[in-house]
């Protein structure tokens, strides 16, 4: 009732007679109903600042400031004492702000998102209405490791992702200067080509072998509701992508021609190279630099001292992260090559494939899949869908085909009303200096190799990236 009266002051011509009544016992009441009767007598000064209203507000506020030793109502006193006898039109704005609209939304978030959510009730997550992972970079990993009671995993011999701080490693690692923050441009080759054509032994890097991904495995967490009962995924086989000519100066006389492919094996990032020398002359000093890319990659040393005449010879060339060299906010599959060989600079160009991106731990069980499809529905532009033409009507040949590039199966489920099959994928690629989720869901028709791809994520200029990935794997 005080609340009315406060709100609707100009409307209720006795309004200060009934706040006067409850003010006479106003030491006695509650911290709420003072809290309350305060903000009501103010607004009715606001409102309709008589006489009347105005030995309300002054004693209330006396009684507030001076008489009360609930410093939330104190406080409160003074904030509204001040803004009155400094400026009646701040105070206006203030006190009579437009009021959010009331909504229940405990029935907009999923049973399953709102179980998680409790668990995390003095966490952002439940101001967010996000599980944590939905937010907190490296999430996972730091519960995997506090649930293994304090054991840490050991780190990889090689970070993919290098800090500012870890540049000079990388120079000692490369040969070549770290890639500064502020970098330039591929014609901005004044430090790449200082110091002419210098050979350094390097210690061979045993070649990575072909990448597996992990069977999938059940679950145990029953959730039948939700995707059903699942199959377990087929073992993934060997893949073998196509080599790609990434630098060809053979006409213009150079005769360099570099062919490679874009691979990840155990966390790291690496291109496999074939080097054809089609001249009279031993190459020699090999060194590689990118223009800024969305991906962030810079190359390392290439496993290569020198290369004979009329000769071929496949090498690898590691590459890692720099977040200072990430590309803005566009997102560009190509990235821009320059090779120095024999003090010449040859320049190609090569088009990332995001399957060499995905990582290899982006497994979700099915109540994170569930919690991070859920919330990314709220969000707008989050979504995409496109149609597939898919190897076969089986899915387990859809299923194994995308677990060979880290796009890992998490369950199904299936619709017998619909006759289709919905099938339910998790990967994850460092974006941006941070590991940004994708989850997909794979609608089969029964019967039919037609398919629907619906694609998630929070970083949405990933969405078409992703779907170009999933098409480029399952139509060839």
């Amino acid at each position: 009732m005080i609340w009315i009266l406060g709100q609707y002051a100009e409307r209720i011509k006795n309004a200060d007679e009934l706040l006067e009544v409850f003010l006479d016992s106003f030491l006695d009441e509650p911290p709420m109903v003072q809290l309350q009767l305060l903000t009501a007598i103010v607004k009715l000064f606001i409102k309709r600042p008589d006489s009347s209203a105005s030995e309300l507000v002054t004693e209330v506020l006396t009684l507030s400031t001076e008489r009360s030793d609930n410093p939330d109502l104190r406080d409160r006193g003074y904030v509204y004492g001040r803004l009155l006898s400094e400026d009646a039109e701040v105070a206006k704005r203030v006190v009579l702000s437009e009021q959010p609209v009331i909504t229940d939304d405990s029935t907009t978030l999923a049973p399953g998102l709102l179980d998680e959510l409790v668990g995390h009730i003095s966490s952002l997550a439940s101001v967010y209405h996000k599980p944590p992972e939905m937010f907190v970079p490296d999430y996972n990993k730091a519960a995997a490791q506090s649930e293994s009671n304090g054991v840490e995993e050991p780190e990889q011999d090689t970070p993919m992702l290098v800090q500012e701080g870890e540049a000079a490693a990388y120079e000692a690692d490369s040969g070549i200067s770290a890639p500064a923050p502020s970098g330039g441009n591929l014609l901005d080759l004044d430090d790449f080509l200082g110091g002419g054509a210098t050979t350094t032994t390097t210690t061979a890097i045993p070649t990575p072998g072909q990448p597996t991904a992990p069977a999938a495995t059940g679950d145990s967490l029953g959730f039948d509701d939700f995707l059903g009962g699942g199959t377990s995924a087929p073992a993934a086989q060997q893949n073998v992508p196509q080599q790609r000519i990434i630098v060809d100066s053979n006409g213009k006389g150079n005769g360099l021609q570099i062919e490679g492919t874009l691979k990840r094996d155990a966390g790291k990032i690496f291109y496999d190279l074939t080097f054809i020398n089609n001249t009279n002359e031993t190459m020699t000093g090999f060194a590689f630099k990118f223009n800024k890319n969305t991906f962030a990659l810079q190359p390392g040393k290439p496993q290569l001292e020198s290369l004979a005449p009329g000769s071929t010879v496949n090498a690898i060339l590691p590459l890692r992260q720099f977040p200072a060299k990430l590309q803005g906010d566009k997102v560009d599959t190509v990235i821009q090559v320059a090779v120095k060989v024999n003090n010449e600079v040859r320049y190609g160009s090569d088009n990332i494939e995001l399957s060499a991106l995905l990582q290899e731990n982006a497994k979700l069980d099915p109540q994170e899949f569930l919690g991070i499809w859920q919330s990314l529905d709220r969000e707008q532009d989050s979504e995409s869908y496109q149609n597939l033409q898919l190897p076969s009507a089986n899915a387990d040949d859809t299923i194994a085909l995308l677990q060979k590039h880290n796009i890992f199966y998490v369950r199904d489920y299936v619709n017998n009303e619909e006759n289709s099959r919905l099938l339910y994928f998790s990967s994850s690629a460092n974006y941006k200096g941070e590991d940004v989720t994708i989850v997909a869901e794979i609608e089969m028709r029964n019967g039919e190799a037609q398919a629907q791809l619906c694609t998630r994520c929070a970083e949405v200029e990933l969405i078409p990236l992703f779907e170009s990935e999933v098409r480029r794997i399952i139509e060839g």
